[in-house]
């Protein structure tokens, strides 16, 4: 409860809430104070995420904290212009990384990343960016009411040859000792992100810069 009352005192700071945002919010807050002895982290996580998103800018978010907070398939996506792809994998899902996402728990993938644009605000482009970071945790997919278990999912994969298969992923306890991987985009590195370490393969896997595309030899570095 301290917690949800916390969070609804950001009307009184942020002015970036119009009037209908304002009152969907007010809303929320009322129902989550009805809900509060029942709710799961994960829940109100979600609840955090969705109350913001209201204001519906790229700014008044609440950040990726979802891969220190919350438990991970050890798998990694990203979203290209023809589709959503495994890009990075803890090595026992190595054989998936490049393949095509059609499905989660039997929904469409579009549809998932659909329902997840409600918890970040901003345009549309900057909300999938955001949508396909949380979809590594299967405790938060389950709490959005898109996954059947918070321990694990079933992906539906298209492979380079146009083969389908199904793969279930089980996931793993938080890292809650380790440091989040930053932004979404982080995801494309060819390095080994701060949370990865050597347990972790890559799409792009290159050791030394002079084997990364020119975009991302120095990406930690906003001029070189």
């Amino acid at each position: 409860m301290q917690d949800i009352e916390y969070l609804a005192a950001l009307l009184d700071y942020d002015r970036s809430f119009d009037e209908p945002a304002r009152a969907q919010f007010e809303q929320l807050m009322a129902g989550a104070r009805q809900e509060a002895d029942t709710m799961s982290l994960a829940e109100l996580y979600l609840l955090a995420a969705e109350a913001t998103a209201l204001a519906d800018n790229g700014h008044t978010n609440i950040g990726t904290a979802v891969q220190r907070d919350f438990n991970s398939v050890g798998v990694r996506y990203f979203s290209f212009q023809d589709g959503l792809y495994v890009v990075r994998a803890l090595a026992e899902h190595a054989p998936i990384i490049g393949a095509r996402v059609l499905e989660i728990d039997g929904q469409p993938i579009d549809a998932v990343l659909a329902d997840l644009n409600a918890y970040t605000g901003g345009p549309d482009q900057w909300r999938r960016l955001y949508g396909v970071h949380m979809l590594e945790s299967a405790e938060i997919l389950h709490a959005a009411g898109l996954a059947d278990s918070p321990d694990g999912y079933t992906l539906t994969l298209q492979d380079q040859q146009g083969d389908t298969q199904q793969v279930g992923l089980t996931a793993h306890e938080p890292q809650t000792e380790s440091t989040s991987p930053g932004k979404p985009w982080n995801i494309l590195e060819a390095r080994a992100l701060p949370d990865e370490g050597d347990a972790w393969v890559r799409s792009l896997q290159a050791e030394s810069d002079d084997r990364r595309p020119i975009y991302l030899q120095h990406n930690d570095q906003p001029y070189w």
